[in-house]
């Protein structure tokens, strides 16, 4: 596992139940080039421009699974920084799964065009798109 992944596990939380063990399994499967963000709470532009820059500044990933499932509040300037999180990342190769049940998260960030980019994808849950990571590494 890389230097990054086990800060940004961190944020994911203490989940437990049967979910959470296949999640785990599902990211060690993917191996140490996916990291999984997993945020909680409404998300600010602070923060999220944090995350922006601490993973541009890490070069060991090639797949960022962004999982705003427990996100309570997405503002308009969050949804820039995501949208600069997922330009930069597909400028330098990468891909982001945006994991996103709520349709109203979605619909945001499309309006903002995040699925222009390459390499930029929604799925319905963090398992889904920890399933597409994994498989994807497994390539």
């Amino acid at each position: 596992m890389n230097a990054l992944a086990p800060l940004l596990l961190a944020l994911a939380g203490g989940q437990g139940g049967a979910g959470a063990v296949a999640e785990r399994q599902l990211l060690q499967q993917a191996g140490s080039r996916v990291v999984l963000l997993s945020l909680e709470g409404p998300l600010s532009f602070g923060a999220s421009r944090y995350l922006t820059q601490l993973l541009n500044d890490s070069d060991v990933y090639a797949c960022l699974v962004l999982d705003l499932s427990a996100v309570s509040h997405l503002g308009v300037t969050a949804s820039l920084a995501i949208d600069a999180l997922c330009r930069d990342a597909s400028q330098q190769g990468r891909r982001v799964l945006i994991a996103a049940p709520q349709p109203r998260y979605r619909d945001r960030l499309t309006r903002f065009g995040i699925a222009c980019y390459g390499g930029v994808d929604f799925c319905a849950s963090r398992t889904a798109a920890l399933e597409l990571a994994a498989s994807s590494a497994a390539r």
